[in-house]
């Protein structure tokens, strides 16, 4: 599948797609399980935008898809990953720790 995956930056299409497979699958597990969820958004803002303006060339009738996932991403970026999260957890712990 590499050979005919686009390479919108010129990278190669090897390196995009592995690239593409760290944004949309590595990162979206690290999501799911509340692991540095805004450090691991950055990747999958950054390959929607790729999808978006660059492999649909900005057409909602084409890339309608890639734009709500990019605005979804963008929203929990700044929402923050939430009390249940691995994050949240962790927060929690160490706050719990500073203050004694």
């Amino acid at each position: 599948m590499s050979g005919g995956f686009p390479d919108p930056l010129g990278l190669g299409s090897g390196l995009s797609l592995l690239l593409a497979i760290f944004g949309e699958l590595v990162c979206s597990l690290a999501l799911v399980v509340g692991v540095l969820s805004r450090l691991v958004l950055l990747p999958m803002i950054f390959t929607m935008c790729v999808a978006f303006f660059m492999a649909h060339g900005g057409s909602m009738a084409e890339g309608e898809l890639a734009f709500v996932y990019l605005v979804v991403f963008v929203l929990l970026f700044f929402a923050g990953p939430g009390r249940f999260s691995v994050d949240g957890w962790l927060a929690k712990k160490l706050g719990g720790q500073a203050a004694n």
